[in-house]
């Protein structure tokens, strides 16, 4: 028994960590994603008339700075990363 490669797992956000984590941990023995959420995160302003989700800047949003914030907890960027077993499950769209 390896004691230091787990598997992880997770549904919707869990799903979306459990990519991170596959990202940021390549020693894992595996991931299984289901349904994730945190993928590719829809930046919004209130002034478009959506809600707003993320960091506030008090001169307005800066998308620019949003966009290197995001680096950290956006799975988009972190799936390059992965180097165990992965699997994602996912609905069709539409």
């Amino acid at each position: 028994m390896d004691t230091h490669r787990i598997y992880i797992t997770g549904v919707s956000q869990g799903g979306g960590l459990t990519t991170a984590a596959a990202g940021l941990r390549p020693q894992n023995a595996g991931a299984m994603a289901i349904v994730p959420g945190l993928c590719r995160i829809a930046w919004a302003s209130p002034s478009e008339g959506r809600g707003a989700w993320g960091p506030t800047f008090e001169e307005g949003p800066n998308y620019a700075d949003m966009a290197r914030m995001a680096q950290y907890f956006e799975t988009a960027y972190l799936v390059p990363n992965i180097r165990s077993r992965f699997v994602m499950f996912h609905r069709p769209l539409g």
